[in-house]
């Protein structure tokens, strides 16, 4: 069981730690608006490019462990011009969380191509990579397969989520998801109920329709 929490609650008798999360992926593929609907609940259509980097930071309570942990996320531009601003970002990181845009097929193969390569040169090999399908609700303008990525999430021993922000679909369950990786590898899972870490099981009823 997990709570969210407001980060300037009193938490007198859980453990907080800091866990430092980085959003990288190409521009405008959502991860501004995945954020937001994350930090705020609120979705803006007109959200502004991101230059440089922007910081945010939320709470998530894990009763059964006793332990909170406090998502201090990294918002980088995706821009060309900015990539190599984000290589400083990486440094303590412990989770990174490639956006792609499923209606464009480039923002995935940005992925393949340039990032995941990138945070493996510079990051620790225990850090917990996840691949995010955005804009999930698009699934009529769908231009990089669902299976595909999952194939290659599997083949790279990384994880995958599909969220959309519009209509608030699977984003506070990546964070728990990835919480729950975090505390499970830093032997902080006190829970007797296990927590599987497979994530790439196909989950029925794909809504249809339009989102952002």
């Amino acid at each position: 069981m997990s709570t969210w929490i407001d980060t300037n609650s009193t938490l007198d008798t859980m453990e907080i730690q800091k866990v430092k999360t980085i959003f990288i992926g190409e521009s405008g593929v959502g991860k501004t608006s995945i954020i937001n609907r994350f930090i705020n609940n609120k979705f803006d259509n007109n959200v502004e490019i991101t230059l440089g980097a922007q910081f945010s930071s939320k709470t998530l309570e894990f009763q059964k462990s006793n332990i909170s942990l406090q998502f201090d996320i990294w918002d980088t531009a995706g821009q060309e011009k900015y990539k190599s601003v984000t290589k400083f970002f990486y440094r303590d990181s412990k989770i990174v969380i490639l956006v792609y845009d499923i209606t464009r097929e480039s923002s995935f193969n940005e992925i393949k191509n340039f990032w995941l390569n990138q945070i493996k040169n510079f990051v620790e090999n225990n850090i917990i990579i996840c691949i995010c399908g955005a804009k999930s609700d698009l699934i009529n303008d769908e231009k990089v397969k669902e299976e595909d990525v999952r194939k290659f999430a599997d083949e790279n021993n990384v994880f995958f989520r599909l969220t959309s922000s519009m209509n608030n679909y699977g984003i506070d369950e990546m964070f728990e998801f990835l919480g729950k990786i975090y505390l499970k590898k830093n032997n902080l899972m006190n829970c007797r109920k296990s927590f599987s870490l497979e994530n790439n099981k196909k989950k029925k009823g794909k809504k249809k329709g339009k989102c952002c």
